[in-house]
């Protein structure tokens, strides 16, 4: 709350997806949405196997509490070491160098991103540049970006459960904007038990090449006019 007392101080306020432009747009009508890039982690060399990724990192949105319910093998790399993780999850929670993570994401063949919100998502598009399938929440910082026809989206709804810490953690309002978009869990369970791949590796390694081209020559164009 005391940031949005504050957002008149700043010349200008950049978000990183159309969503967060218009939730912020009653406050401040002049916020700016620029798209944001993430690593090209491709390296053909880097033979992909049959198996399930979920990156959270450190990060409490990720929707990692359901993903390690799932019953189908999967790695699951979190530094938190938040979660008890059933024997046929693969729990690496070592901090992880950036060569570590490229043979990671190569590696892995399909990933999973059922965030319950994101500002942009590197963990998603780190894992479209090596051209791997991707599982993902029907959120706006994704779908506004991604052609849906070359990934797997899961359905999602508003609500708040406290059992997550991402939401536990807001109890006082301190991020009175903080949304939180929970996937439909049966879609989701299905989806992993009875995967079926769709597009292929090439198209979706242009699709993020596209996206970057695209989100570069916006940040480019936009701090190259700024003082004019």
């Amino acid at each position: 709350m005391d940031e949005l007392k504050k957002i008149d101080q700043f010349d200008y306020i950049i978000v990183k997806n159309e969503y967060a432009r218009k939730l912020l747009e009653p406050i401040r009508p002049d916020v700016i949405s620029l798209p944001f890039l993430s690593y090209d982690f491709y390296d053909p060399n880097i033979l992909k196997e049959k198996q399930f990724l979920h990156l959270n990192g450190r990060a409490i949105q990720k929707n990692t509490e359901l993903v390690v319910k799932q019953n189908v093998p999967m790695t699951v790399f979190d530094t938190t070491k938040r979660f008890v993780c059933p024997s046929n999850i693969d729990y690496v929670t070592p901090y992880m160098i950036k060569r570590d993570i490229k043979k990671i994401l190569n590696k892995h063949s399909v990933h999973i991103c059922p965030s319950l919100y994101e500002s942009w998502g590197h963990y998603l598009y780190e894992g479209l540049s090596t051209g791997a399938e991707i599982i993902c929440s029907d959120i706006p910082s994704f779908t506004e970006n991604l052609d849906q026809s070359l990934v797997h989206t899961i359905p999602v709804v508003e609500k708040i459960d406290l059992s997550y810490l991402y939401c536990s953690d807001n109890l006082s309002g301190s991020f009175p904007l903080r949304k939180a978009f929970f996937v439909d869990e049966q879609k989701f369970k299905d989806i992993l038990e009875n995967f079926e791949p769709i597009g292929k590796e090439q198209q979706r390694r242009d699709m993020f090449q596209d996206i970057m081209s695209k989100n570069s020559k916006k940040l480019i164009d936009f701090f190259k006019n700024i003082y004019i």
